[in-house]
C-alpha cells in the first residue's frame, strides 16, 4: 500500500516555519494533552494522578483548571517545555507513556516543514545536520550516559536545551558556549584524573586521548574562543557578537572532541 503525500504537498501549498510551528502547537493541544484521560478508569480518581497541574507548574504557573493550551499561549517553546513535563508526568503508567512518545513523533512527523527540534530519551533537542548530529551529539551523549559522567552529560544537555530555546532568546547563545565548555572541561578532569580547568588540562587531556600534538593547537583556539564569552558574563556589552551557526559549530567541535575520548576508551 502506497502512502499518500501529505496535503500541502499535493496542493503545493508552500508553508513556513513560523506557520508549521503553530500548526504543531494546535495539533499538540487537540490530540496529546489529554491523552491520559483514556488510560484511567472513571472510578480512579484523577486527583490522585495530578498529570496537568504538574504541566503547569513546569511552566512555572499556577493550575487553575484551564486546558493546557490557556498556559501554553500558542508559544512553540512553551508548547516544548508543556510536552517534556506531560511525557514525565505519564511516567506512572509505561503503556501511556509510551503511547506520548509515539503520539511526539507522528507529531513531528505531520508537521509541514522541519520545525528545527528531534525528539530523544524523553526530551527536545535542536536539530542541525542529521547526520552530525547523529554522530556529534546523540552518540556521544548516548555513551557518557553509558559511562556514569554526569558531570559532564549534565552541562551538555544544558547547552542543548539553550540552543533550542536560542531561536526565541539570542541571549541564550552565550549561554550555550559555557555549558558545552563546561561538559568538555569536566571530561577532561576525568580523562587525566586532575581537577584543573580546560586550560590547564589541555596538554595533557591531548596525550591521553593519543592524538597528534597538532590538535593541541585546534583545543587552544576552542578554549580561546569559550573565554571571550566566559570572561564576559559580567558584563554583556563587551561580548563580541556570535552567530547561532557559529554556536551550532562551537557544539559540533565539542562532540568532536568526545568522540576522540569515545574512541580511545573503545580501543584501550
Amino acid at each position: 500500500m502506497t502512502m499518500k503525500e501529505p496535503f500541502h504537498k499535493r496542493f503545493n501549498i508552500d508553508v513556513d516555519i513560523d506557520e508549521a510551528r503553530r500548526r504543531f502547537v494546535n495539533r499538540a493541544n487537540t490530540l496529546l494533552f489529554n491523552l491520559h484521560k483514556s488510560f484511567w478508569a472513571i472510578d480512579d480518581l484523577l486527583e490522585n494522578r495530578p498529570i496537568l497541574p504538574r504541566v503547569v507548574a513546569a511552566l512555572g504557573e499556577e493550575y487553575t483548571g484551564k486546558p493546557i493550551s490557556y498556559y501554553i499561549r500558542g508559544d512553540f517553546q512553551r508548547c516544548l517545555q508543556a510536552i517534556e513535563a506531560y511525557y514525565e508526568a505519564c511516567s506512572e503508567r509505561p503503556g501511556l507513556q509510551q503511547r506520548v512518545n509515539n503520539l511526539i513523533l507522528e507529531l513531528l512527523e505531520r508537521a509541514e516543514v522541519e520545525l528545527g527540534v528531534s525528539w530523544r530519551n524523553g526530551a527536545f533537542y535542536p536539530s542541525g545536520a542529521g547526520e552530525l548530529d547523529e554522530a556529534l551529539v546523540n552518540e556521544p551523549l548516548e555513551w557518557l550516559e553509558q559511562q556514569g559522567y554526569d558531570s559532564v552529560v549534565q552541562p551538555f544537555r544544558k547547552g542543548l536545551k539553550h540552543f533550542l530555546q536560542s531561536g526565541a532568546d539570542s541571549e541564550r547563545l552565550f549561554d550555550v558556549i559555557t555549558d558545552v565548555y563546561e561538559a568538555l572541561e569536566a571530561l577532561a578532569k576525568i580523562v587525566t584524573g586532575r581537577d584543573k580547568d580546560l586550560s590547564a588540562n589541555a596538554e595533557l587531556f591531548v596525550k591521553r586521548v593519543k592524538i597528534t600534538p597538532k590538535y593541541k593547537m585546534l583545543l587552544k583556539d576552542y578554549i580561546a574562543f569559550a573565554n571571550d564569552f566566559r570572561h564576559g558574563v559580567l558584563n554583556a556589552n563587551k561580548r563580541p557578537h556570535v552567530s547561532r551557526a557559529e554556536v551550532e559549530s562551537f557544539i559540533y567541535l565539542t562532540g568532536l572532541f568526545i568522540r576522540l575520548v569515545m574512541q580511545t576508551q573503545t580501543t584501550t
